[in-house]
């Protein structure tokens, strides 16, 4: 999980040409999850939990998106 989207992205498309497997990427954005507050890190941990008890299938890249 990042928000460092660019250099992560970039890492996944050279993976991909070189035709190895990389692990999905869980992609976050300043905006919807700002740093530095304690709420923001609940919120964080709640998205997470219910993506991961979803039956999602996480392929590629997924926007993680707030819950509340």
């Amino acid at each position: 999980m990042t928000q460092d989207v660019g250099d992560f992205r970039r890492l996944a498309a050279a993976e991909a040409r070189a035709g190895r497997v990389y692990p999905p990427l869980i992609l976050t954005d300043k905006r919807s999850w700002p740093r530095g507050t304690r709420r923001a890190t609940g919120r964080l941990v709640r998205a997470l939990d219910a993506l991961l008890r979803s039956d999602m299938t996480i392929e590629g890249e997924h926007w993680l998106t707030p819950v509340d």
